[in-house]
């Protein structure tokens, strides 16, 4: 067996250990959704977001999810108190240091690459970096930013709230100790990671769509007979 260095020896055991907080980029359906998600599970969560409209609205749909959770007895109001406290809502960068990032921005890979090199300047080099990307290559965006080997795919389903799968998609940099480490985070958040090794646009979305185009070709072809 190929023996790990002592860093990523070290990296393995702070993903595993030392998550304590995470930062969700993107406060839309899918960022928002997310941040709730951590922020059940027990994890400190940031959710920055640029457009103030929109984070905004994020706190106002993550008030009334955790309403609705606990009028139906999901969770106790108690309980919609602690995880709303434990997220901080903010529009600044610099804000942005966590143990793990996930970008959820807009499906822009130029966009996507300026963030995530904004973003390894305000972290040290034990963060993990993640992207919801579930269309664009995770390698070609590796390739063009500075933390590649800490970097990779790690696409919920909407609503991630409520969706149990996370698909994960590593780089041809992306370190075996972060994968190790993402491939687990998500049991912690009650979901069951799927990993995919190294593809364009991830598996099931690509399934997903297949089947969406074969049943709109079905209806068609029925509405013909």
């Amino acid at each position: 067996m190929k023996k790990q260095s002592g860093i990523q020896c070290y990296l393995y055991i702070f993903s595993l250990e030392m998550i304590n907080n995470i930062c969700i980029c993107g406060a839309g359906t899918m960022g928002s959704g997310i941040a709730q998600l951590a922020a059940r599970s027990g994890l400190d969560t940031i959710l920055y977001e640029v457009n103030g409209e929109v984070l905004a609205k994020a706190k106002k749909t993550i008030d009334a999810n955790l309403q609705m959770l606990a009028e139906k007895g999901k969770i106790t109001f108690d309980e919609k108190e602690r995880i709303y406290q434990r997220i901080r809502f903010t529009n600044d960068v610099i804000d942005c240091a966590s143990d793990m990032i996930i970008e959820a921005i807009v499906e822009n890979a130029e966009a996507k690459i300026r963030l995530l090199t904004q973003l390894a300047g305000v972290n040290n080099h034990e963060a993990i970096f993640a992207t919801n990307t579930s269309s664009l290559s995770v390698t070609s965006l590796a390739d063009r930013i500075p933390q590649r080997d800490r970097f990779l795919g790690m696409h919920f389903f909407n609503p991630a709230p409520v969706m149990k799968l996370v698909e994960i998609v590593n780089t041809n940099y992306t370190t075996e100790p972060v994968i190790k480490a993402v491939v687990i985070s998500p049991k912690r958040w009650e979901r069951f990671p799927l990993f995919v090794r190294i593809l364009r646009a991830l598996l099931l979305t690509v399934l997903q769509d297949h089947f969406t185009l074969s049943r709109y070709a079905c209806s068609k072809k029925a509405k013909l007979v």
